[in-house]
């Protein structure tokens, strides 16, 4: 199951990194041939990019509110 780009960035971080598990298991296969390999490894190389934009994107709001919250005090 290969997903587009446009499809990979509109998931949830949470459906991204299930996917990103999944192809782990899949490179774990000795059963794939090298192809199929390297077609896991660009969609879990993308996956893992857009995972870690998500969760930069939460550490930057944490630090707005936490920053916001000092501010009141």
């Amino acid at each position: 199951m290969k997903n587009s780009s446009k499809n990979r960035e509109s998931q949830s971080f949470e459906e991204a990194f299930d996917r990103l598990k999944e192809i782990v298991s899949l490179i774990e296969n000795p059963d794939n041939n090298l192809e199929s390999m390297i077609e896991l490894v660009e969609e879990g190389v993308a996956l893992s990019r857009i995972c870690e934009e998500k969760l930069k994107n939460v550490q930057d709001r944490i630090n707005i509110i936490s920053k916001n919250s000092s501010d009141c005090d």
